[in-house]
């Protein structure tokens, strides 16, 4: 999965005085959603010199559409990357588990933070309500695939496996940052993090990627997050004036038992064991 690579054999593809902007770099790697990806690695990582903003080598430029002042170029050929992956993700999501009753005697938390390209995991095991820690576990390493939006667990399963091979204590539940079947392929990193981890989880997302919101029900803070009509997970507001966040089950968890599982950890808006792995893991990026 050598996304820079993949973008070089791209970009040597532009004809010498041509432009191609980043939407179309990211069309030909298979999704729009990764055009700032493109900006960012070109910028950071091939260390093409900068000029007024504009990367330039050999004659050749990448620009965002609103730079474009000549014929642009959009005939690349050979890459659809992300579209290899998102058959993936579309592939594996048959294989996932979202009935049945789960006991719950602890509950883990996992989440990164990020210097670069270099990844800071904390891993947290916590009582069910999540007033005491029981374990705890850091794992840091270099990452090589970028941020893009709906392909987060390409970028994140080398850093949670490492952190996750360092607990002591196996949590009868994994919380994990970011979506779970609540995702634009009904596959989000959660439910990566499950089949990696062998773990059933819930994904904890800080904003929303698909989905609508429904009316408030019986169950207090919470309202039903549809996709397509399919109930696949809850917005919940954990206090009045709180940002809502968005939980889906990843795997081995069903929707209505991760109604049940997650307010009683929320004692501010993240559940607790996500909000000590995320203080732990930017305390970590901070000390480097």
């Amino acid at each position: 999965m050598d996304f820079d690579a993949t973008l070089a054999t791209l970009l040597r593809q532009i004809p010498r005085g041509r432009y191609a902007t980043c939407g179309a770099i990211a069309r030909a790697l298979g999704d729009v959603a990764a055009s700032r990806a493109v900006a960012e690695r070109v910028l950071a990582v091939s260390a093409l010199p900068r000029r007024d903003g504009v990367a330039t080598a050999d004659g050749r430029r990448l620009v965002d559409r609103r730079r474009v002042t000549g014929e642009t170029f959009a005939g690349f050929r050979g890459a659809a990357f992300l579209s290899r992956l998102r058959r993936r993700q579309l592939r594996d999501r048959e294989r996932l588990v979202l009935s049945g009753h789960l006991p719950v005697q602890n509950v883990g938390g996992i989440d990164v933070a990020y210097e670069g390209d270099t990844a800071f995991a904390a891993a947290v095991i916590t009582d069910p309500q999540g007033n005491h820690v029981v374990d705890v576990a850091l794992a840091k390493t270099r990452v090589s695939f970028p941020y893009i939006p709906g392909y987060l667990a390409f970028r994140e399963l080398p850093v949670l496996r490492l952190a996750w091979r360092r607990l002591r204590v196996r949590p009868d539940v994994l919380l994990v940052d970011g979506h779970g079947i609540a995702h634009p392929a009904g596959f989000g990193v959660a439910c990566a993090a499950s089949f990696a981890l062998e773990v059933p989880t819930i994904g904890v997302a800080k904003s929303r990627l698909v989905g609508t919101a429904g009316e408030e029900t019986e169950r207090k803070k919470l309202r039903p997050l549809t996709v397509d009509g399919e109930h696949r997970g809850w917005i919940l507001t954990s206090a009045p004036h709180a940002r809502p966040i968005f939980v889906s089950p990843g795997n081995r968890v069903s929707v209505n038992q991760c109604a049940d599982i997650i307010p009683p950890l929320c004692k501010r808006r993240i559940p607790e064991p996500l909000r000590i792995a995320d203080t732990l893991s930017k305390t970590m990026k901070r000390g480097k």
